[in-house]
């Protein structure tokens, strides 16, 4: 039985999606979201770290 991994991101787009289809005729899309994380270090100061996933879509 195939399986299926899910996945949940929530962030904001870097740019406009881009759609391309391939040789075969399948369309694909590729797009960037910037995922940011934020909390407060040992002394109270707010601290945020991004990260950038480049994501295809068929």
């Amino acid at each position: 039985m195939p399986t299926l991994n899910r996945i949940q991101l929530i962030g904001r787009l870097g740019k406009d999606p881009e759609s391309k289809f391939t040789t075969t005729g399948k369309k694909v899309t590729h797009f960037s979201l910037a995922v940011s994380n934020r909390w407060k270090d040992k002394s109270g100061e707010s601290r945020e770290s991004t990260e950038w996933v480049n994501i295809e879509a068929w």
